[in-house]
């Protein structure tokens, strides 16, 4: 209860500009929530093998890769606002032609318009969110912001999932799900979909209503700061680390829906239970942030918790097999499903806390950079790993790429601990001196 005050007061004296930010990204993610569980479906309702479903997803990820570096050097002309409001049209706009367009080549076009998009909005929220918060408040800053997401995504992934098995269901004269052929199953994953991609039109509603008093051109030219970026040693075990930890979760998150569905026969309305109880834990386990940096510092909170979640990428593999030990499907899909949950609340609670440290360190100079270059190479690396799990799930087995990813994970912890752990303390002791931290370390 402590904590949570603690959020609610800090929210009360936020700017009025995070909490238009947070009401975007919340609206942002509860679309994002709804993709991620019924998109993946409605490809496999329309017949696409899972070598086709990886494909098109690597489409959106490299769209998002590849944009980020023009989407933050046309933020340095014009300006974030404008970025906000072209990223989150373009968000509304592709995400009602992707499904639109699903069962035709032209879903390759719009998955890289999305891509676009989501790096419009995602290269600015990280630097707009600490340009606006202290030392002090960044933590809870970050926190609920990454809170609220989840939240959002819960919704997302729960209502998502149980809408589209009731319109399916209805659709087809209430038969039960099990029996609902694939047509109508398209139908209703369609439908659910284009409505979520109309309503994030009301983040360009909150986004006109932004007025970023702390954005400034910066003199120099953005080419310049991004090659003195790349001189840095630790901008390379960023680089490092980020594309490691992409290429695991774009092997095994994006068919998770499919995983199950092929495995233990899960419907969209489980499926998305699942994943919304998910996105709520991961919401939960972000609040208790603050917390953990202060008992063990940003780094070592990373560090423990992702390297705790590795057994559990094992169990979500092996989950399904415990039907073969005389365990029911019910059984074994509440067990797989638990083992997602821990996997992914460990994974992801961290996150705020890598943005807030990556901000911390390069400084108001290259903060927009390093986010750039880091949005680029999760979705590249996210984009690798859909298309070889794709691939690995079809000619190998289905718990091949949880190994692919397991051993990504492990290398990743291990140059985490080694890139950051030195600089962090030294960051810690020039902030306990008193010392002007506001240009980073870098």
């Amino acid at each position: 209860m402590i904590g949570l005050r603690r959020y609610l007061l800090h929210f009360a004296g936020f700017p009025k500009e995070i909490r238009l930010l947070l009401g975007m990204t919340t609206l942002a993610t509860l679309n994002e929530g709804i993709f991620m569980t019924l998109f993946p479906l409605l490809l496999k309702a329309l017949g696409r093998l899972e070598g086709s479903i990886g494909d098109i997803l690597a489409v959106q990820f490299i769209s998002l890769a590849v944009f980020s570096l023009p989407a933050a050097a046309l933020t340095q002309r014009i300006g974030r606002k404008k970025m906000f409001l072209a990223g989150s049209l373009l968000i509304a706009v592709s995400s009602i032609g992707y499904v639109a367009f699903a069962d035709t080549f032209y879903v390759f076009l719009f998955a890289a318009a999305l891509g676009c998009g989501m790096s419009l909005l995602q290269v600015n929220t990280a630097p707009f969110l600490h340009d606006y918060s202290c030392q002090d408040t960044q933590p809870y800053a970050f926190g609920l912001a990454a809170a609220l997401g989840t939240g959002a995504m819960f919704v997302g992934t729960v209502a998502g999932g149980a809408i589209a098995d009731t319109l399916a269901r209805s659709l087809a004269g209430w038969i039960p799900l099990a029996q609902v052929p694939d047509s109508l199953l398209a139908k209703a994953y369609a439908v659910v979909l284009i409505t979520s991609g109309a309503l994030t039109l009301g983040i360009a509603l909150l986004a006109a209503l932004v007025h970023d008093r702390k954005w400034s051109p910066k003199p120099e030219g953005y080419l310049t700061r991004f090659r003195d970026l790349l001189k840095q040693r630790l901008t390379w075990s960023q680089v490092s680390y980020t594309l490691l930890i992409g290429i695991g979760a774009g092997m095994v998150v994006p068919f998770f829906p499919v995983f199950l569905r092929e495995t233990l026969r899960a419907p969209a309305s489980i499926v998305g239970g699942l994943q919304g109880i998910s996105m709520l834990i991961i919401a939960l386990a972000t609040l208790t942030t603050p917390l953990l940096i202060a008992r063990f510092g940003r780094v070592r909170t990373v560090n423990i918790s992702q390297a705790i979640s590795l057994p559990f990428i094992l169990g979500i593999a092996y989950g399904p097999m415990i039907v073969n030990q005389g365990y029911t499907a019910a059984q074994a899909i509440a067990f797989t499903g638990a083992m997602f949950i821990i996997r992914n609340a460990l994974m992801n609670l961290v996150n705020p806390v890598n943005s807030q440290l990556l901000m911390d360190l390069y400084g108001k100079r290259q903060r927009l950079n390093i986010v750039s270059l880091n949005i680029m190479l999760f979705p590249l690396g996210r984009a690798i790993g859909a298309k070889v799990g794709g691939q690995m799930m079809a000619d190998i087995s289905y718990q091949a790429p949880y190994w692919g990813t397991f051993v990504l994970y492990a290398v990743g912890i291990v140059l985490y601990y080694f890139a950051y752990a030195a600089i962090e303390r030294e960051f810690q002791r020039r902030v306990n001196a008193g010392i002007d931290t506001t240009n980073g370390m870098l």
